[in-house]
């Protein structure tokens, strides 16, 4: 697990089927299997992407910070 030290910047991660996913803090998705032990950067997010909030076999499910600035009158 001391692999992850490096790469392993924004706090949240999920685990599903033996395979913890999480993110780098330049947003690209990463996993690591336990089984093999083994680390993997899989492809580069949205920059507003901020953890990874669910996941399925075939989809991933992200939270996404959108901010909007208020005009001034």
């Amino acid at each position: 697990m001391t692999i992850l030290n490096q790469h392993a910047h924004k706090a949240h991660f999920v685990e599903h089927r033996g395979t913890l996913y999480g993110l780098t803090k330049r947003n690209i998705l990463w996993r690591y299997n336990f089984k093999t032990h083994t680390y993997q950067e899989v492809k580069q997010v949205d920059k507003h992407v901020t953890s990874i909030s669910d996941m399925s076999d075939t989809q991933l499910l992200f939270v996404k910070r959108i901010s909007q600035k208020k005009k001034s009158r």
